[in-house]
This record gives C-alpha cells, structure tokens and sequence, in this order.
C-alpha cells in the first residue's frame, strides 16, 4: 500500500511540474509566422478597436453580424489560427493570412437569434500566436419573442 501511495505522490509531482509555466514572459517562447521562434518581447500582439458588441435588442430569427477591427501592434506578423465560438448560433470568419505589424485587419462574427430568446454573451475564442495567445470577442444583447 505505501508503495502505491508513494508512486501516486511521485506521479503527481510530475504532472504538476510539467504544467508549470514561467512568470516571466520574457522567457516565452512563441512562433512567428514562419514557424521560427521568437521571444514573447518581440511577439505580435492583437489590438482590437473594440473587443465587446452590444447588439441590443432584436427579435427571435433575426442575424446579426458584427465586424470586429485590429491592429497588429506587435513586432512579428500575427497569425491568427482558429476561432471558436460557444455555440453553432455564433459564426466567425478570420483572416487567411498573416497580419503584419501596424497593419489592420478584421473578424466578421454573425450571431443567428432563431429560438435565442433571452439574454446573451456569445463568446468567440480566437487562437493566435501573440502575446496572449488567446483573444476574446463579445456579442451581447437581449432577443426578445418574434412580434405577433
């Protein structure tokens, strides 16, 4: 029995120690564009002119369809390789190529309300190779019963 135990605590260290990550974000690592490693110092960074919508309200079936603008603020190209929203009801379009630094770009999301009523903040998760990797988008707004 001590030796199970004792294996579970030496298993469990390693775990825990694989999943530490450094505080100091110099010592990050993040890939650029060409899939060469740069310093977190030097990575793309993504900038948006707004990073929550509010849509307001709008009634049962209707789509609504935001484009949210950037800027590659940082000193690498950005690339922004996914985006996921939190439901099928919630559609992202991103860019299909690299975004140089100090060049804009856009993300289109379209939020279809059909059988949606209530409150919502749709969430689209956007993966990147900047610093932070992850990007968050915001549509938000009330869908009310289509009108009788």
């Amino acid at each position: 029995m001590k030796k199970v135990t004792l294996l579970s605590l030496v298993l469990s260290a390693l775990v825990l120690g694989s999943c530490y990550r450094s505080q100091d974000p110099k010592s990050d690592v993040i890939l650029d564009s060409t899939g060469k490693a740069v310093s977190s110092v030097d990575a793309p960074i993504i900038s948006f002119d707004q990073d929550i919508f509010n849509f307001g309200v709008i009634y049962d079936g209707d789509v609504v369809e935001h484009e949210f603008s950037f800027t590659n603020t940082g000193k690498t190209p950005l690339i922004i390789s996914g985006a996921e929203a939190t439901c099928g009801c919630t559609v992202p379009s991103i860019p299909d190529k690299p975004i140089n630094p100090g060049e804009k770009g856009k993300i289109v999301v379209a939020f279809n309300s059909s059988a949606k009523v209530g409150m919502h903040d749709k969430v689209v998760t956007l993966t990147t190779n900047a610093n932070p990797a992850f990007a968050y988008l915001h549509m938000v707004g009330e869908v009310k019963p289509k009108k009788q």
